[in-house]
């Protein structure tokens, strides 16, 4: 590519867009559920999100040259068939981690609340220490809150650090997953949470999925919800978007993907694939993520697991966005994309770990 203008095909709910790309050439966006061949054909620039499927399906006979993805997960993008034709590709890892370490520790603290526990003295287990698994650890660790990291991968590389195996972890009292999703491999992590792991969770516990959907089987999880064999926070649902009303109904907080939603996530996302398409093209970088925001994060910091626990509802509602999905997609199951593009806006509010 030189520098002639570019087509640029965009997911709509991309923010920033205009901001970080219009000085390239073109934009054109769409629904990204709804993205076909035809509408990528002539786009020399890809940009989505996780709902979008990037595959030989819909990129044959177009001229695409860059697929960016504002996520840190890569399992909608086939990178194998981007390689063989030699497509350029880039992602936005840890954009939205901060995002989702906020989400946790606030569904953590409504339990708390809710069943009058003791927040400095629970166990926190922690499935995959990545991005926002690591950010999560340091935090609480801050705080004297015990915690058990399960993380084979990171383990094997001889990444230093306590590790403790799936069974240790899964008798938490919290157990927290934060995988990429993967279908092969020795670590795949396609049903990682079964029927045998979910018979292992400690009776009034409290479970929390916000990384894949599968990552934790549904259907096997169905009746352990039904019967209240411990407690159940999910961001993200097998099948998506047409996900289980019934278990919906019955966890404890449900909510439509967002818990990596805090409007500087969703910016960090953009930003980050315009560095990579300016590093693509060799074109200098012309302005800085801080410039995009109106105005800065709270940087709130707690200083002990009381400030914590009490603190956090005041900055994001998941009670209310738990009423409104479970009260919207009762009346309509097919509103889970529209709760996603109507969330309100959020902004990131604790200090950076």
């Amino acid at each position: 590519m030189s520098e002639t203008p570019l087509k640029i095909l965009a997911d709509e709910n991309m923010p920033a867009l205009s901001a970080c790309f219009s000085h390239f050439g073109t934009i054109k966006t769409m629904a990204g559920r709804d993205m076909t061949s035809s509408d990528v054909r002539h786009a020399d620039v890809l940009l989505v999100r996780s709902i979008t499927q990037v595959n030989e399906s819909l990129l044959q006979g177009s001229q695409v040259r860059f697929v960016g993805s504002a996520t840190i997960g890569t399992d909608h993008i086939d990178q194998i068939y981007l390689q063989k034709q030699n497509i350029t590709f880039a992602n936005a890892p840890g954009s939205n981690a901060q995002s989702v370490v906020e989400y946790v520790l606030t569904a953590i603290a409504h339990w708390c609340q809710l069943r009058q526990q003791k927040a400095s003295d629970l166990t926190i287990g922690i499935i995959g220490k990545g991005q926002i698994g690591g950010r999560l650890a340091r935090f609480l660790e801050t705080l004297n809150v015990k915690v058990k990291c399960h993380d084979p991968p990171l383990q094997s590389s001889g990444t230093e650090g306590s590790w403790y195996s799936l069974e240790e972890v899964l008798a938490c009292d919290v157990i927290t997953c934060h995988v990429p999703y993967t279908l092969n491999g020795p670590n795949a992590t396609h049903h990682l949470i079964g029927l045998n792991e979910l018979n292992q969770i400690t009776p009034s516990s409290l479970l929390i999925n916000t990384a894949r959907g599968p990552v934790v089987d549904n259907q096997a999880l169905l009746p352990f919800v039904l019967d209240e064999c411990f407690d159940v926070v999910l961001d993200v649902w097998e099948g998506e978007p047409n996900i289980d009303i019934n278990l919906m109904n019955h966890v404890m907080l449900a909510t439509p993907h967002i818990a990596g939603y805090a409007l500087e996530a969703k910016i960090r996302g953009t930003y980050m694939l315009y560095q990579a398409l300016c590093h693509f093209l060799k074109r200098s970088e012309s302005f800085t993520f801080d410039s995009l925001l109106s105005s800065k994060p709270l940087n709130i910091h707690f200083l002990n697991t009381l400030q914590w626990v009490d603190g956090m509802a005041q900055y994001l509602d998941i009670r209310g966005t738990d009423s409104l999905m479970k009260s919207t997609l009762n009346n309509n199951p097919q509103a889970f994309d529209f709760l996603r593009k109507n969330y309100p806006i959020r902004r990131e509010f604790m200090r950076s770990m």
